[in-house]
């Protein structure tokens, strides 16, 4: 087994458990007090407006579309592992006979 291999294989194990990382103790939270259900509800209400005012849901919008299709092209560019393009030319007799003569 290569060693790229092997990284490219760890690295895409990673995902679930930083997923997992990130919102267990937040659902863990959720679910056993319920006054975290009610804090995190309070923030929710007063952020949100804030983020769907027109011009800012626009920038907002527009910087969450850039970041999407950058982070699609760097997963699409980490899976294509060797990015150039070789072409093969191959040289006839009668053109060899041309470049000595000249």
């Amino acid at each position: 087994m290569k060693a790229g291999n092997f990284s490219n294989k760890k690295r895409k194990r990673l995902g679930p458990f930083w997923i997992g990382f990130f919102v267990g103790p937040i659902l863990i939270c959720v679910l056993f007090f319920r006054q975290t259900f009610e804090l995190i509800r309070d923030a929710f209400a007063n952020i949100l407006p804030i983020f769907f005012t027109p011009g800012l849901l626009e920038i907002t919008l527009g910087l969450f579309g850039f970041s999407l299709v950058i982070l699609i092209n760097y997963f699409l560019r980490s899976e294509q592992q060797d990015e150039w393009v070789y072409i093969e030319e191959k040289e006839s007799a009668k053109e060899d006979e041309l470049k000595e003569d000249v």
